[in-house]
């Protein structure tokens, strides 16, 4: 039986390089966002197949799994949906009206 922590830290630092790669790439935030949606999409269930045959050695390291590492993971998707939602809805229309826009989202986000 694999070892939870050491599950966790290949994933996440899988996660990690390939989000930098989409981070450095030459595209505008809609592209990166997505693409990064897409790599935390493709592994979200990994966690969950993992546990499926796992057995938590007691209800400690359980309960670590799910409120820290399950979502660690899910706020990043979060994240990155945030931002390709916001950026898909920005408006084309010159900078002014954009910029009110992007500060109506920064509002609602911090409120």
């Amino acid at each position: 039986m694999k070892n939870m922590k050491a599950f966790v830290y290949k994933l996440e630092k899988e996660i990690e390089a390939r989000l930098q790669v989409v981070e450095a790439m030459e595209a505008d935030m809609l592209k990166k966002s997505l693409e990064a949606s897409h790599i935390l999409g493709n592994t979200f269930d990994r966690p969950e197949k993992f546990i499926t045959f796992y057995e938590f050695k007691d209800a400690i390291e359980e309960i670590y799994f799910f409120k820290n590492i399950k979502s660690r993971h899910c706020a990043h998707l979060i994240y990155y949906r945030t931002i390709y939602n916001i950026e898909m809805n920005r408006p084309v229309k010159n900078i002014e009206v954009q910029r009110t826009y992007l500060n109506k989202e920064l509002e609602d986000i911090l409120c």
